[in-house]
């Protein structure tokens, strides 16, 4: 069994030097929620000639309790979770992407304490959120770890690369927080937000401005900073018209010569209601650095700001509410130039208020040598269950 160095010392700096002051401070309000999940699934990988295992099975365990503590204008929000991970792909060498697919992102603090052993399976105790807040008036300022949401549209990450996993994503899946600043100014319609995020190098760190105008026909969004060594401009919309909301982001990343990844992004939605039980979610995305056709797919195919081969996909989901405890969807992310494409259908049930059951099932098809075919390489047919309890 191997096992990592420590939680750092500054973890423990500054929630030591906070907790005195949190104890004796007066109108002190604490709140909690403790919860549990639990993730089990089963792959089949479809990656022949690239990794040793036809199938993993996974499960995976997570709990976790929230704490928040609020006095006047501050609040510190964090939340210690402990992860256990069996998965039969830990037996695989360490570079195989059935494997790669487990583990979890490195961040600017290493706030966690791993070990592992392919036996007994992965154990991580970590901060999965730990964030100072100050409010005042229109202003609001935050430091640490936290997650990051950007854009308009609902499935599909095109503004949104942080804390929204594709549809076609291997493996457990869960929201990642960032390490970083923010700060975010109300006037009126009007909203201004500073972004930093902190990576482990230069090429992994994030700055942007974000304005916001909430006007009467529509919500406006513009966007520009430093992303991942490069720099970029955005503009995004979302408009209600009834039971419909239209949504749509452009993205321009690459507006110097020596940045390294320039592509334009350009991403539509729609979302309409039939009535309160039926409901679709529509989008497009169209990438204009990917490849245009089948015989243009080259290793990699897929570059930090487009997790895709090709130029323009298309994602179609319809879904249903059974009834107050069970809700039932179905849909898929379409390859425009294959063609090939991805089906997705899923189960939820509200057990009671304190859990919830999600029932999914994922499967790849199109000819041979599509991006989600299942021959020779794919993303994996998946079957999966998570069960969530909140105490």
């Amino acid at each position: 069994m191997k096992r990592s160095p420590g939680l750092p010392q500054l973890m423990l700096i500054v929630l030591c030097g906070l907790a005195p002051s949190l104890v004796v401070a007066r109108d002190l309000e604490v709140e909690s929620r403790t919860d549990l999940q639990l993730q089990l699934g089963n792959r089949r990988l479809n990656l022949t000639g690239v990794s040793d295992a036809d199938r993993a099975t996974d499960l995976f365990l997570v709990g976790g309790s929230e704490l928040t503590f609020a006095q006047g204008s501050f609040e510190l929000k964090f939340r210690p979770e402990l992860r256990w991970m069996g998965s039969t792909a830990l037996s695989l060498p360490e570079a195989d992407p059935a494997r790669l697919s487990l583990r979890p992102p490195k961040r600017f603090l290493p706030l966690e304490t791993h070990w592992s052993s392919r036996s007994s399976g992965e154990l991580d105790l970590q901060l999965s959120q730990a964030t100072l807040r100050y409010r005042r008036d229109n202003v609001e300022l935050q430091a640490g770890r936290s997650p990051v949401s950007l854009g308009v549209l609902r499935v599909l990450p095109l503004w949104n690369k942080f804390t929204r996993p594709l549809p076609v994503t291997s493996g457990i899946t869960l929201v990642e927080s960032q390490d970083g600043l923010g700060l975010r100014y109300q006037l009126g319609d009007w909203a201004l937000r500073e972004i930093i995020i902190l990576g482990q190098d230069a090429s992994e760190a994030v700055g942007l401005t974000e304005a916001t105008w909430y006007s009467d026909f529509a919500e406006f969004h513009a966007l520009a900073g430093f992303w991942w060594e490069n720099l970029g401009l955005g503009f995004a919309l979302a408009k209600d018209l009834g039971g419909m909301t239209l949504r749509g982001e452009f993205l321009r990343v690459g507006l110097r010569a020596s940045d390294p990844d320039p592509e334009t992004q350009l991403g539509f939605g729609l979302e309409y209601a039939f009535n309160e039980d039926w409901s679709i979610v529509s989008e497009f995305l169209y990438f204009s650095a990917a490849a245009g056709e089948k015989a243009d797919y080259t290793p990699p195919r897929s570059t930090r700001f487009r997790p895709l081969a090709a130029r323009v996909y298309g994602f179609a989901q319809v879904r249903y509410q059974l009834s107050s405890y069970w809700a039932l969807s179905g849909g898929a992310l379409a390859n425009g130039i294959d063609p090939s494409a991805f089906a997705i259908l899923k189960a939820e049930h509200s057990l009671s208020d304190h859990a919830d059951l999600a029932i999914e099932a994922t499967a790849p098809f199109g000819p041979d040598g599509g991006e989600f075919s299942a021959r020779p390489v794919g993303p994996p047919a998946q079957l999966s269950a998570a069960l969530r309890y909140y105490f």
